[in-house]
């Protein structure tokens, strides 16, 4: 987590735009278009002044020209970070944001009409408020498996499911309560304190994520509050290739190693990592192998629970050894 200790800078030249939402992407033309076009069709206030920030993180496609074919369509800046890495790109956009509240969304998500407005809404009723967290509804795209349908509750986290319910709620930490990157909007003061960890976020070689939660979390942690926003809705993407196992043991682990990361876990030691985390490997791995011997249905959650305490584990003895 990376904290300014001042917000003199932003403060100096701050913006009388109300929005500005920011999408990052790198090579992913074809899914920028999708949600581009929902974008093209939301339905904005006429008061409401917004930016649509695309940082292009060093795309070798034909990014720069989708983004500009929507130029007669939407109040749209290409912003250009060379600098691999999610959480540049996060920080890039913010750099350049001026709008009051930062607006957050994906490129394989498809925004619904009133997603904005929703968002503003909130902004707007809340002016105590620092952190808002939209609905994120899952599609997910042919040839699904049926055991992967299935099992779409216990992979709530590979599939960015979030959904507190109908009706509006305060954010907190306990329980969870806070965004998805999908669909999030922090107020800009705040968002320029919290900036992303480069140590967090997917990159080229990497699919570790982590850093939005990190800075919700952290966020929540300071005693600003928020709330849930549950028009402010996205349906995220997710495409066959990521209805595998092999995907899962991909994320979770990737999840695991942002965990590890933080700091989170503590305990004595054994082989240069936490004994708790070897315990829960093992745990894990037993549990997967005997539901898979059986036909359980569990099958799916104990195969994330051990590639998440995996990919902890692969963290913690490789720092071990620098």
């Amino acid at each position: 987590m990376i904290i300014l200790e001042t917000e003199a800078e932003f403060l100096e030249d701050a913006s009388s735009m109300d929005c500005s939402v920011i999408i990052c992407t790198r090579n992913r033309s074809r899914e920028l278009i999708n949600v581009l076009t929902t974008m093209a069709a939301m339905t904005i206030p006429p008061h409401l002044e917004w930016e649509l920030l695309v940082v292009d993180n060093g795309s070798s496609d034909d990014t720069p020209a989708t983004i500009a074919s929507f130029a007669d369509r939407l109040p749209i800046t290409r912003v250009w970070e060379p600098n691999a890495g999610l959480s540049n790109a996060r920080n890039a956009g913010v750099r350049h944001a001026r709008g009051r509240l930062i607006v957050w969304t994906d490129d394989d998500t498809r925004v619904v009409p009133g997603w904005l407005a929703a968002f503003y809404a909130a902004f707007t009723a809340h002016p105590e408020a620092a952190l808002f967290a939209g609905r994120i509804t899952p599609a997910l795209l042919p040839p699904t498996p049926n055991w992967f349908r299935d099992a779409a509750a216990d992979l709530h986290y590979l599939l960015a499911t979030r959904d507190f319910g109908p009706d509006p709620v305060p954010l907190s930490i306990e329980g969870e309560r806070y965004p998805f990157g999908a669909s999030a909007a922090v107020r800009a003061v705040e968002q320029r304190q919290f900036l992303y960890d480069p140590e967090l976020g997917v990159a080229p070689g990497r699919r570790r994520g982590g850093e939005e939660t990190a800075v919700f979390v952290s966020i929540l942690a300071a005693g600003h509050t928020g709330w849930w926003v549950p028009d402010a809705e996205v349906e995220h993407q997710v495409v066959s290739e990521r209805q595998t196992t092999g995907y899962i043991r991909e994320y979770y682990g990737s999840m695991g190693e942002a965990w590890a990361i933080s700091g989170a876990s503590t305990g004595p030691m054994i082989a240069r990592a936490p004994f708790a985390t070897w315990a829960k490997v093992v745990t894990g791995s037993v549990r997967y192998a005997v539901a898979r011997v059986t036909r359980s249905s569990s099958w799916q959650r104990y195969l994330a629970s051990a590639s998440f305490h995996r990919g902890a584990l692969a963290y913690f003895r490789r720092a071990d050894q620098k």
